[in-house]
């Protein structure tokens, strides 16, 4: 009996070995993924938030717009990031577009364009 018990000791030390390096590598795999995960979710996020304020605010601009200047440019804040919104008038069209640094440090431009009636 004592033989059988000295014998497995070995085959559990090895079994936990090899269980713990599975679970390290499991572990080491997912947390970096999920982290990438998390930073597109968020980049996503921020690029819908600005999206929808500059909507909002070239709604406000077209309604309030004086009829001389082609070129307004505006500086908010949006969940702690900066966010610069230009405003340019190209032919018929008023096309607005903000420009603002993301999670990765990347620089991100979105435009939208309002088409004013007469």
């Amino acid at each position: 009996m004592k033989g059988k018990r000295v014998k497995q000791t070995g085959f559990v030390l090895s079994e936990l070995l090899v269980s713990l390096s599975l679970i390290m590598m499991v572990s080491f795999t997912l947390v970096p993924i999920i982290f990438q995960l998390n930073m597109e979710q968020h980049i996503l996020f921020q690029h819908r938030e600005v999206q929808s304020q500059l909507h909002n605010e070239l709604q406000t601009f077209s309604n309030t717009t004086p009829k001389e200047p082609s070129y307004f440019e505006k500086d908010i804040k949006i969940n702690n990031t900066v966010v610069m919104i230009i405003f340019e008038k190209e032919d018929l069209l008023w096309k607005g577009c903000a420009t603002w640094i993301n999670v990765k440090y990347k620089k991100e431009k979105t435009c939208l364009y309002y088409y004013p009636s007469k």
